[in-house]
């Protein structure tokens, strides 16, 4: 990935927090339960736009389609945290810790999450923007 703007890739973080909701990211191919060499590959539309989800052990990759943008997440066991990579640079996104969800966001706030709120995700992170 091109480091891009602070703007830029916040609004598309803030997308890809959108996408782990909307691909129903905890159900399915999880990448934190997939096995070594498992390989998931997937499309979909969000907000118009066409995007490719690319799934491993501890690893994701959310492209916009037919474009060079893209981040990549990668999910630390011994932390339980996805961070947004850029080779060895990492930046925290999102936190498990028990059955609650902390999702950092660019623009210094954190979202909370559990399985009773989760069908706020969206209308909480699009508030946010």
């Amino acid at each position: 990935m091109n480091w891009y703007s602070w703007d830029y890739v916040s609004y598309l973080l803030m997308d890809c927090v959108l996408i782990f909701n909307s691909i129903e990211f905890w159900g399915g191919q999880n990448p934190i339960t997939m096995k070594d060499g498992q390989i998931d590959e997937s499309e979909f539309m969000h907000e118009g736009k066409m995007y490719k989800v690319i799934k491993s052990k501890n690893n994701m990759t959310v492209a916009l389609k037919d474009t060079d943008v893209k981040v990549d997440f990668r999910y630390f066991p011994e932390e339980s945290t996805w961070y947004q990579m850029n080779g060895n640079e990492k930046v925290q996104v999102v936190k498990l810790k028990g059955k609650k969800v902390y999702t950092y966001l660019p623009n210094d706030k954190v979202l909370v999450f559990d399985e009773n709120s989760v069908n706020t995700v969206e209308s909480e992170v699009m508030a946010a923007r």
